[in-house]
């Protein structure tokens, strides 16, 4: 997947004009490009055209105040904003292409966010049509404002898809270290009780172990904390912002997950030097 888009991107879809909004191009004639990014990137560029069109088109009309400078500042506003909802809705469609292509972690958290970005695009899809039918400022300013909210409920989504798939990277480390203390632990079982650095071995498995499965327990909680259970879900705009606020959580347990890691070579050692005293 393209590094593109999570969280990055982002920023990039706010427009900080009089009538805000976000990015690309209503031209039914033309056949959407095969690869999701490519189209994504493209329509994005076309949103910019249409950003300095928009305010060509509002300057003149602050400028003139004639119907028909009037009549084309609304109609370069609801090109851009159209512009807008699709770019948002190809880019909620990389996102949920994306987590379906990652392992994993718990199938319903993956799918509480699934039906986040269902509910994203279900949203965008319907504001098509009152985007199309506006005729004054005011219409333009009430889509602006309902697509720059969405926006911001869409950035949260996105965050905690990322802090998912990190989750699912830990997850696969705190796997992985489970069966490297293992094999330690199966390579000393052998050692005489008296070899002076069985102990040292001895002592090291059992105290990361133990580690090993609280930091585990930790994940498993900041997964929850990620997406409550369904019954404290809702459907609604809006739904619980700020719940990618353990963030630093989850960059605790892979600093203790790397700590691991990083005693690995140094065990490794340690179970060598019991070894040449058998």
């Amino acid at each position: 997947m393209k590094k593109i888009f999570l969280v990055s991107l982002l920023s990039l879809l706010l427009v900080t004009s009089p009538v805000s909004s976000v990015l690309a191009q209503n031209n039914q004639t033309r056949i959407p490009l095969d690869d999701p990014y490519q189209e994504y990137t493209y329509i994005l560029n076309q949103f910019y055209s249409s950003r300095k069109e928009y305010d060509n088109a509002r300057s003149k009309y602050l400028s003139y105040q004639t119907e028909q400078s009037k009549s084309d500042a609304i109609k370069a506003t609801r090109t851009m904003l159209e512009n807008g909802r699709q770019s948002i809705l190809l880019y909620v469609g990389l996102i949920s292409d994306y987590l379906l292509s990652q392992e994993e972690l718990s199938q319903r958290v993956k799918g509480a966010i699934l039906q986040d970005l269902k509910n994203h695009q279900e949203f965008l899809a319907a504001a098509k049509d009152p985007i199309n039918k506006i005729t004054d400022f005011n219409e333009s300013k009430d889509a602006a404002d309902s697509l720059n909210l969405r926006f911001n409920y869409i950035k949260t989504t996105a965050a905690e898809s990322l802090n998912y798939v990190d989750a699912v990277m830990v997850k696969k480390q705190i796997d992985n270290s489970r069966v490297v203390v293992a094999q330690f632990s199966s390579i000393i079982t052998g050692y005489p009780q008296d070899n002076r650095l069985k102990n040292i071995v001895d002592n090291w498995v059992s105290g990361v172990t133990t580690e090993i499965t609280s930091n585990e327990n930790d994940l498993n909680t900041f997964i929850e904390t990620i997406y409550p259970l369904p019954s404290e879900t809702t459907i609604q705009p809006g739904y619980q912002l700020g719940r990618t606020g353990s963030t630093e959580k989850l960059n605790q347990i892979k600093s203790k997950q790397q700590s691991y890691i990083n005693k690995f070579k140094e065990m490794n050692t340690t179970i060598k030097k019991a070894y040449t005293e058998l």
